[in-house]
């Protein structure tokens, strides 16, 4: 708490391919995801609130709107994995690549957007928990971290989106450090 810093365990499931998320719940969306997590979305939430995170709800297709008239918690997002005993971190943005760049890192865009609650045969339900949405890269709601750029939705167009960057994850089944860090200085 005292560092505003919050870390999950994931592992590799993805290193080439076209992405909707950085993070999912384990089987859930390993197919469009470089990480998979056992985290339940809702405790990474209270983790973040504990930190002195403030969520903003995600609202449709005003995205980019929303962004500019909510304040929203900025985070920075690495992550930490073990190469021969040696500790290596990395930005998340640079694991991802722009479709439409090819050849820059994207930006380091993340916002703490909290999931959706909503209610479903009387039991109300935390949308994270039960889609495995934990990081979103496309602008949908129901994760609880989103990425706060509008590089569009990857199936909509070959230059839409983001896709995984090969040749700087590590290997698949590789066990990592998530690490959420409060950006106190959101002009940054």
């Amino acid at each position: 708490v005292k560092n505003h810093q919050v870390s999950m365990e994931a592992k590799v499931c993805l290193r080439r391919g076209i992405l909707e998320y950085l993070v999912c719940k384990t089987q859930t969306f390993e197919h469009e995801s470089i990480f998979s997590t056992n985290v339940k979305g809702s405790h990474l939430h209270a983790a973040l609130l504990l930190i002195g995170c403030e969520p903003g709800a995600f609202v449709g297709e005003d995205w980019a709107v929303m962004i500019k008239e909510k304040k929203l918690t900025c985070l920075t997002l690495s992550v930490e994995y073990q190469v021969d005993g040696a500790l290596v971190r990395k930005r998340m943005s640079e694991l991802l690549v722009h479709r439409e760049k090819k050849d820059g890192i994207v930006p380091d865009h993340w916002m703490f957007t909290g999931s959706i609650f909503y209610v479903n045969e009387g039991q109300t339900y935390y949308a994270a928990d039960t889609t495995g949405a934990v990081i979103g890269l496309s602008p949908m709601g129901g994760p609880v971290v989103q990425f706060g750029d509008t590089l569009g939705i990857p199936y909509q167009g070959e230059h839409l989106g983001t896709e995984a960057r090969v040749d700087v994850i590590p290997e698949t089944g590789t066990t990592v450090r998530v690490v959420f860090s409060l950006l106190r200085d959101e002009t940054t």
